[in-house]
């Protein structure tokens, strides 16, 4: 079983469950083939926590999985989103062709999911997040980042 510190970042609900997951990896050209093999990974290496939802971020794209969805690792993600209007928000400087670290990204996430409310999307991703329940299962509770 995976330790739930074994997630970048982790998501507790206000009674201090944990709820989310986000693993951050910087690949370019992330897709949700390649996101459902990562996760698939995570989930036979027993790294893949057990809480609600769990997301996979990178600098281009997001992927979102939602336990009551996708009841195996071998799922697709429930949705996708763009990241280019959140890193473009957080880090204006960044070049097009610049990648970030994971480390650096991560932190670029986590201020950006933690500065996040429920309905008051400003992004295709905060819609996407929204829309999902993902906000609302998160508003209320703590955010750590766990990068080793």
């Amino acid at each position: 079983m995976a330790s739930l510190t074994d997630s970048d970042i982790l998501f507790s609900d206000e009674q201090g469950r944990p709820v989310a997951a986000v693993e951050v990896r910087n690949h370019r050209a992330l897709t949700a083939e390649v996101a459902t093999a990562l996760r698939r990974a995570l989930a036979e290496q027993g790294l893949l926590p057990d809480v609600r939802f769990f997301l996979l971020v990178s600098q281009d794209v997001g992927f979102i999985w939602d336990k009551l969805a996708t009841l195996n690792a071998d799922a697709a993600p429930v949705a996708s989103f763009p990241m280019s209007d959140v890193i473009a928000c957080l880090s204006p400087k960044l070049g097009e062709r610049q990648r970030l670290r994971n480390s650096e990204l991560g932190l670029l996430v986590l201020n950006w999911l933690a500065s996040l409310r429920p309905g008051n999307p400003k992004t295709e991703a905060e819609r996407v997040l929204d829309a999902t329940g993902f906000l609302d299962a998160v508003r209320r509770g703590t955010k750590t980042l766990v990068f080793p």
